[in-house]
């Protein structure tokens, strides 16, 4: 199984009960299909950046379900053909891999506890631990 997101754009004429009916409905046409809802989170109602279908606000829901390969296409159908669904994406969610930064120094304890060498000994740049040939006397 995959893990999937959809984002849709409910239109604000929704009323309560029939906009929990509408997120129902998606929900039910997923684990009809053998997928398994992970998350449903609610972001209510935002303004669109452009207006559309004369509305310049929406209802925002985002669904995260883990479903087959291809089964997102009744998902899709269902969202296409459904009133008040202004907008829709339907996208694989991609595990990033989360770097994690070294500490920038090391803790006092493990500082105190190494011995240091004099900055004398060892040169910062090792191309200049090579010394010049002596010049020899012109003759």
């Amino acid at each position: 199984m995959r893990a999937y997101e959809a984002m849709i754009v409910l239109a604000p004429t929704l009323d309560e009960a029939a906009l929990e009916a509408a997120i129902e409905r998606f929900s039910g046409v997923i684990t009809n299909q053998g997928g398994e809802l992970t998350h449903v989170d609610r972001w209510g109602r935002r303004r669109l950046a452009y207006e559309i279908e004369g509305h310049r606000d929406a209802f925002y829901v985002l669904i995260s379900f883990q479903a087959e390969p291809g089964s997102t296409a009744e998902l899709e159908r269902v969202l296409r053909i459904s009133d008040g669904v202004l907008r829709f994406v339907v996208v694989i969610q991609v595990a990033t891999k989360r770097v994690v930064p070294e500490p920038a120094t090391a803790p006092a304890a493990e500082a105190s506890a190494e011995e240091v060498a004099p900055e004398s000994a060892t040169p910062a740049n090792p191309e200049s631990a090579v010394e010049a040939p002596a010049s020899t006397p012109a003759g």
